[in-house]
């Protein structure tokens, strides 16, 4: 296995990640519930923590766009009015040093959810967990050495964590659900 169809495969896991915390995004926008949506957002920003890390694997790969994390409407200043939650969350997150140049560069968005359809888009995010959780097995069997492969079987593992989250999301959806047939 070359260094450069590692890199290759390492590249296609970072688009990867980038478009899934682009679709966490619009689907936080619509969740029913604002834990829920602090949840996924939570998710969308571990999606592009991933992408950084996958990164630093390739010496020659630069930072792809959309990594820039200004702009973000984080999970404290969307929960810091729902009573329902027991979380104490930090009254601001730290936050990287912002962007000169102003406002982030503008990304192609996955096409957004309608608010009825918000089941259809967790069972989308399932899939691609899936998919993800698969991607680093093989990616991590082409590690060129044990820190790259640890580093791609922590990112396995939150991706793991993400799609029993999403299982979990859409049980209680369904569940919502049916509560409202009766």
């Amino acid at each position: 296995m070359s260094t450069n169809e590692f890199c290759e495969a390492v590249r296609a896991a970072i688009a990867d990640e980038l478009e899934a915390a682009r679709m966490y995004m619009n689907l936080a926008r619509i969740a029913p519930h604002k834990a829920i949506c602090a949840r996924i957002m939570c998710f969308a920003a571990e999606e592009r923590r991933h992408a950084r890390q996958l990164c630093m694997l390739c010496p020659e790969m630069e930072s792809e766009d959309g990594m820039d994390p200004e702009g973000w409407d984080w999970p404290s200043q969307a929960m810091e009015h729902d009573e329902l939650l027991e979380t104490t969350w930090m009254p601001q997150p730290p936050m990287p040093p912002t962007s000169p140049i102003g406002s982030p560069p503008t990304c192609p968005q996955p096409p957004q959810f309608p608010p009825s359809n918000f089941a259809a888009g967790v069972a989308m995010a399932i899939e691609g967990e899936v998919h993800a959780i698969g991607e680093y097995a093989q990616l991590a069997m082409m590690a060129p050495n044990p820190r790259a492969r640890e580093l791609i079987l922590c990112i396995q593992k939150d991706e793991m964590y993400h799609k029993i989250s999403f299982e979990f999301i859409q049980s209680v959806v369904m569940w919502d659900e049916h509560g409202e047939d009766n």
